[in-house]
């Protein structure tokens, strides 16, 4: 791949919606934590605007801790309320859910009026209860977590888990992945440690380059005992070791301001959270504007990198950690000095995934064949929420924390489909002759529904 082609919106936009937070985490990039919210109404409606202008497929509403705010009750119902249908799935990311089931209450009852999960929770815990309340320093902490986790289970509401693994909960990583499994989070998410904030100048916390393969390798096992992508991560030199996501053409590396984009509760608009590189300020600009004209994110996205990672073969698969670099030397488009990887290493690692590429499609069409669709089968959408990224429909999968690209006949497919009933086969098949003059394609709709996006139902 030589050329990124960027989504007409964003599959992920975070809003910090507080700075307001009580944890004191010593790796937090949140540098003006404050014990109440200061943030404006007039502020929060100018964000809330723009965050229902540009349509997200996915909202991350974070902090500091968004239950601190007084405003999270109205932005929920709002966005239900201005969005409808195309209201983004949602994650709340807290650490507080416990102090605040009038919030869970109203997510349960707009994800009941939704139809579907669509507003979820994401909580973090960093370890064993005695390393966990050390790193957020808040003596007690892990056990309110647990707590939370049984109220949002008691109301049947989706949530994850997340670790920041840092040299202090390295050995913990087995630790809160039994924890997840136990407690039933859809996935547990490794975020990387990036020295800024209140972690600004750490370094001394950040992994070294050999635990960094280790934690790539302990991803990858785990996931393969697992038999999916359970444990997802933001460490982007993964492709050097992932064979799937190095020939999956919607992988690019990192993300961020091509597929991903934030806005932080002072209204200044980054490419990512953890990002300290300021694009804007939705105040004097709007996040649509941003996301489709600001030349840094052009060179980005053209990966006009320096330093080392112009010339390394995963440029187009990873570009180097943009947060990294800022943290590191202030330059955006500056090198990623954490990468753990040699020249050498990189090239090896891309001719043994290339080489095993013909196996894996062999197996992947004996698998597509063994799906049998009867007469009487209904076809039915399993995620409704798209964009269309050039020529290609993209989905996000939340179920599986994906996207799958749909080009020709598999978006024509999937847009036939009527979002709330789903379709006969047989009506299927006049529609699809009817517009392409063509009989229906069933390898294609088999590999849907093997991907999550379609379902079946017989009747």
């Amino acid at each position: 791949m030589k050329q990124i082609v960027v989504p007409d919106r964003p599959y992920h936009l975070s809003w910090d919606l507080t700075t307001a937070c009580h944890l004191h985490c010593n790796f937090c990039y949140n540098t003006e934590r404050k014990s109440h919210p200061t943030e404006t109404r007039d502020l929060i409606e100018t964000i809330l605007d723009n965050v229902v202008e540009l349509k997200p497929l996915h909202l991350g509403i974070g902090g500091g801790d968004p239950l601190l705010s007084p405003y999270i009750s109205w932005i929920l119902q709002q966005l239900a309320e201005r969005m409808g249908d195309e209201m983004p799935i949602i994650t709340i990311d807290t650490m507080m859910v416990n102090q605040r089931e009038d919030v869970v209450q109203q997510v349960w009852r707009l994800n009941k009026d939704l139809g579907d999960n669509r507003i979820q929770f994401y909580l973090s815990i960093h370890g064993s209860p005695e390393i966990h309340d050390k790193i957020v320093g808040y003596k007690g902490h892990f056990k309110e977590q647990i707590e939370g986790i049984k109220l949002l289970k008691r109301y049947g509401i989706n949530f994850s888990l997340g670790i920041v693994p840092t040299k202090e909960n390295f050995n913990q990583l087995d630790t809160v992945l039994i924890l997840a499994l136990y407690l039933g989070a859809g996935l547990l998410n490794l975020s990387q440690f990036v020295p800024i904030g209140k972690g600004a100048k750490a370094y001394e916390q950040n992994l070294s380059s050999e635990q960094y393969k280790w934690l790539l390798d302990w991803i990858m096992t785990r996931n393969t005992q697992l038999g999916c992508r359970y444990i997802v991560t933001h460490e982007h030199w993964i492709a050097a070791v992932d064979r799937e996501l190095l020939m999956n053409s919607l992988f690019i590396g990192c993300s961020a301001g091509i597929y991903y984009f934030g806005v932080r509760s002072n209204g200044d608009i980054v490419p990512c959270q953890l990002n300290s590189y300021v694009l804007g300020n939705v105040c004097n600009t709007r996040l649509t504007e941003i996301w489709r004209n600001h030349p840094v994110l052009r060179r980005w996205r053209e990966r006009e990198v320096e330093g080392r990672c112009i010339d390394c073969p995963l440029v187009f698969k990873c570009g180097g950690c943009r947060c990294n670099a800022v943290a590191y030397s202030g330059n955006f488009l500056g090198e990623d000095p954490l990468c753990p990887f040699s020249p050498e290493e990189l090239i090896r690692a891309i001719n043994l995934n290339q080489a095993s590429k013909k196996i894996t499609t062999e197996r992947t069409d004996a698998y597509l064949s063994e799906i049998n669709i009867r007469n009487d089968t209904r076809i039915v959408k399993l995620v409704t929420l798209a964009t269309w990224q050039g020529d290609s429909l993209i989905i996000r999968n939340e179920a599986r924390n994906t996207f799958v690209e749909l080009t020709g006949d598999a978006s024509t497919i999937y847009c036939l489909i009527p979002s709330q009933c789903g379709i006969a086969l047989n009506d299927l098949r006049l529609a699809f002759k009817k517009q392409t003059g063509r009989e229906l394609p069933l390898v294609e709709l088999r590999a849907l529904i093997s991907s999550g996006v379609l379902g079946c139902v017989i009747e």
